[in-house]
C-alpha cells in the first residue's frame, strides 16, 4: 500500500488535495451531484481515513467547501487528536448521510 510508505506530510497534502476537490464539487450541489462525484467522495474517505490513523485531527466537509469552493484558507492541519480521542470521518458521515440525496435545482424541463 503506497499511503504506508508516505510520510506524514505527504499524506495530509494527498488528503488536502482530495477534500478540496470533494469540497469544491459538494459547493455546487444545487446542481446536482456531477459525474466522477461518488469518485471524489471515495478518494478523500481514504485519505481522510490514513490521516485519522495516523492520529490527526480531520477537518470538516464545511472547511473543505469554504478551501475548495471558495479559496478560504484551511485551519487545523497537522493537529494531534488526544491520547484516547476518537476520530471523526467526515466522509463516511457524507457518504451515510448525505449520497444521493439532493435533487438538482436547475432540470431540464421540455
Amino acid at each position: 500500500m503506497l499511503e504506508r510508505l508516505l510520510t506524514d506530510k505527504q499524506v495530509e497534502k494527498r488528503y488536502v488535495k482530495a477534500g478540496r476537490v470533494f469540497g469544491n464539487a459538494v459547493s455546487y450541489i444545487y446542481m446536482g451531484e456531477c459525474i466522477g462525484f461518488n469518485k471524489m467522495l471515495t478518494r478523500w474517505q481514504k485519505w481522510e481515513a490514513e490521516y485519522a490513523r495516523r492520529g490527526y485531527h480531520t477537518l470538516s466537509l464545511d472547511n473543505f467547501i469554504a478551501s475548495g469552493g471558495y479559496e478560504e484558507p484551511l485551519t487545523g492541519l497537522s493537529v494531534k487528536r488526544s491520547d484516547g480521542e476518537e476520530s471523526v470521518f467526515y466522509a463516511q458521515i457524507y457518504r451515510e448521510e448525505f449520497l444521493g440525496k439532493f435533487q438538482p435545482v436547475i432540470t431540464n424541463q421540455e
